[in-house]
């Protein structure tokens, strides 16, 4: 996974990319910080915990309260669909109430991103 690093998150520097790898056999996550302009890529391996740490600190869009409810019923339908968040997605937009809320919130792309990694790590841990 890659994230695009904004020169505000890194407090003045010239913004780069944050790539993320996951070693099995390590049980643990490479992050790679790749300058956009100047500098040596800085790389360092990391648990779970901290890797969504630093995520969510590196996240300048944040989720609303209605966004954590379409977060959290998005993943129970993944766990219902055993893992396939293309099913969970087709069952959810045809649930009417939670299509309205989708509608609304302007954080699709984020929710999707946070279910994303949430399911990577589910499959990482079976």
């Amino acid at each position: 996974m890659k994230m695009e690093i904004i020169e505000e998150q890194l407090n003045g520097l010239d913004g780069g990319v944050l790539e993320i790898g996951y070693n099995e056999k390590a049980k643990a996550h490479l992050l790679s910080l790749h300058p956009e302009k100047n500098g040596d890529t800085v790389s360092m391996w990391v648990d779970s915990d901290l890797k969504n740490k630093m995520m969510d600190a590196l996240t300048l869009q944040k989720l609303d309260e209605n966004d954590v409810f379409l977060l959290q019923q998005l993943k129970k339908l993944v766990q219902r669909c055993e893992g396939d968040l293309i099913v969970a997605l087709g069952y959810a937009k045809e649930d009417v109430p939670f299509s309205m809320e989708w509608m609304e919130t302007k954080n699709k792309n984020l929710i999707l991103q946070k279910l994303a990694t949430w399911a990577l790590e589910q499959e990482e841990t079976e």
